[in-house]
């Protein structure tokens, strides 16, 4: 019965009728779904990110500020207004009125075949951005001498050895895909890098699109955009046992996605590695780390704040332990695995310091069973992250590993790359004052 419950209430109410009763959500329909500010924590609130997405068919949501993850309708309606001793199938029956009727075949094949429908278009969604990815890496150009070394130099003041490392590895395409029909919609010039991880490329990429004089990102939004797979999956055996499992018991296996990266320099060139979120970010830090003597320095971006750092874990309820930091093991951050014969030496994780305040869930008393809530302010959001960014690296590095894992924040309010900007600004006035 539980399952006929959970399924009909998930196939009778859309998520996006559940979050708008919330106070403060407002959602817009976007060309897949609807975005807006997050029913749970209220994020988004006070800015424009509008992180909280519906998926098109409305059947799953997420935050990306404070649940990545998401889940159904159910488990938003449960985490939304539920109470006291509710119960995921209490919330299921709200949504379905009450008591629960009888299901009739018509209904249940109706359900079955909504389903089957929505499954294949995302089966087919997914193969189409994975064959718009391999195109778009396919047509691309060398980047010394484009656009791209417009922004990097004019646009981001990312100079140097570090742009040179760069240049050579990352893409220009001057007509890269950005919007609408995929052969007549809206194409732009972008910068254009492979995702990858230790396994190798995962067939997805990563692209910045630019103005049109290259000295800073495109007017249009997004001004971003990742496509194809962003990861490889990875099964593993729940029982430790070794040889596949028996396919009559589909809990005898688990899988994780392993988080791709954008390499900024080669893997397995000399020097310190740099760790950071965004492109930009990561480039900065590693003029900062290369210094005057221009020392060679390696980096590589995530690609966004939850592959950076990986995800906290929490519990059926959407809370965590706020006291102590505790990573999600299935769901980590992005790692490489370290070369014993050219060591990192060091690992410098870059976090951002301008991160927008949030409200998490949590727990609180001895038995943990109080439920509280708490406002992470940027410095806050920047020890987490790099907290969790640094247990992930940590625990790739072996025993004998000389390589050491640091964590470093800019002033709060500001990131790496507004950082080197503002000390260009200021070497280039008389006295080294900026105006």
């Amino acid at each position: 019965m539980s399952d006929e419950l959970f399924d009909r209430a998930r196939a009778a109410v859309r998520c996006e009728d559940i979050a708008i009763r919330a106070p403060k959500c407002k959602l817009r329909k976007t060309g897949k779904g609807y975005r807006g500010v997050c029913p749970l924590n209220e994020c988004g609130a006070k800015s424009k990110l509008a992180p909280f997405r519906v998926s098109a068919d409305g059947r799953r949501w997420k935050c990306y500020s404070c649940d990545a993850r998401g889940g159904d309708v159910i488990d938003l309606e449960h985490r939304l207004f539920s109470g006291g001793d509710e119960t995921m199938a209490d919330a299921a029956r709200r949504l379905l009125g009450g008591e629960l009727k009888p299901e009739s075949e018509a209904s249940r094949a109706r359900r079955a075949q909504a389903a089957k429908e929505a499954e294949a278009e995302a089966l087919a969604d997914a193969a189409w951005r994975l064959e718009m990815a391999r195109k778009i890496w396919r047509e691309r150009e060398p980047a010394a001498g484009s656009l791209v070394q417009v922004y990097l130099e004019e646009g981001r003041g990312i100079r140097g050895p570090v742009a040179a490392r760069m240049l050579a590895l990352v893409g220009f395409n001057p007509r890269t895909w950005h919007s609408g029909h995929p052969e007549r919609g809206v194409f732009l010039p972008a910068m254009v890098i492979l995702v990858m991880t230790e396994l190798g490329p995962t067939g997805g990429v990563h692209c910045t699109y630019l103005a049109p004089n290259g000295r800073g990102k495109t007017h249009r939004s997004p001004s971003k955009r990742m496509l194809g797979p962003q990861g490889h999956f990875v099964l593993a055996r729940r029982d430790g046992l070794a040889g596949p499992p028996r396919p009559d018991r589909h809990g005898d296996i688990e899988g994780y996605v392993l988080p791709g990266g954008l390499w900024l320099t080669r893997p397995d060139a000399p020097g310190p590695l740099v760790v950071a979120e965004g492109v930009e970010n990561a480039a900065s830090r590693a003029m900062m780390l290369a210094g005057p003597l221009s020392r060679s320095v390696r980096a590589v971006a995530a690609g966004s704040l939850d592959r950076l750092s990986g995800f906290e874990a929490i519990d059926k309820d959407g809370a965590r332990d706020i006291w102590r930091i505790r990573a999600d093991p299935l769901r980590p951050g992005f790692t490489w695995p370290e070369d014993p014969a050219n060591p990192w030496g060091v690992i410098d994780i870059a976090v951002d310091g301008d991160m927008s305040p949030v409200t998490v869930k949590g727990r609180s008393g001895r038995q943990q069973k109080r439920m509280v809530e708490a406002v992470r302010d940027s410095a806050e959001r920047a020890r987490v992250s790099g907290a969790l960014a640094r247990a992930s690296w940590s625990r790739r590095l072996s025993d004998e590993s000389p390589t050491q894992v640091r964590v470093s924040r800019p002033p709060i309010g500001m990131d790496f790359n507004q950082v080197i900007k503002a000390a260009e600004a200021a070497a280039s006035v008389p006295g080294g004052v900026a105006a």
